[in-house]
């Protein structure tokens, strides 16, 4: 594979990353209307657009799983469920262990029971 298409690769990558989670709230008389689902969702299709992203995307993902809490563990969530299909088995299997070390957790006590104080 050329280095240029691994850098351009690692640089989009880099370039969206670095925005995850969201963190934006629009101002309450925002001219644009943009809102922080909308930003949110669209660094999701972002993140996860092509299988050649899972080298640079699985790592970061699991490492914020395994760090995170509350609306940054839920988008973690949320991203590595849609990134799944579109990586592939292979990227699941190369990750297994970590994936499964991060999701065991949240099988075994949803982080949304913990936050509510109830099952959902």
């Amino acid at each position: 594979m050329h280095a240029e298409m691994l850098w351009t690769r690692q640089a989009f990558f880099d370039a969206t990353y670095c925005y995850f989670p969201i963190t934006f709230r629009p101002p309450p008389d925002d001219p644009y209307g943009i809102s922080t689902e909308q930003l949110t969702l669209a660094l999701r299709r972002c993140l996860v657009a092509s299988p050649v992203l899972a080298p640079h995307a699985m790592p970061l993902l699991l490492e914020k799983l395994a760090a995170a809490g509350g609306n940054a563990k839920l988008e973690t969530l949320a991203v590595l469920e849609e990134a799944l299909p579109v990586f592939g088995r292979e990227a699941a299997l190369a990750n297994e262990s970590r994936l499964w070390e991060g999701l065991k957790i949240e099988v075994s006590v949803p982080l949304l029971t913990t936050r509510l104080g109830r099952a959902c």
